[in-house]
């Protein structure tokens, strides 16, 4: 598993929940996470190496939403 999969990869179940709670409809829900999750693979390499990862995502997650 590269890098990238081990740091996303346990945060997948509190990013559904989060945006099952921003859209309260499951499917919408999970279609956000999954745009959110291409978009921030896609972008990987313009994160802020020292910056936490969960809040990250979780931004890019919210700012689709």
């Amino acid at each position: 598993m590269n890098d990238i999969a081990q740091l996303i990869e346990p945060l997948i179940p509190a990013l559904r929940r989060y945006a099952r709670a921003l859209l309260r409809d499951r499917s919408a829900a999970d279609d956000l996470v999954q745009d959110g999750l291409e978009r921030a693979i896609g972008r990987w390499h313009q994160r802020r190496a020292d910056g936490n990862a969960r809040s990250w995502l979780f931004a890019i997650v919210h700012n689709l939403a």
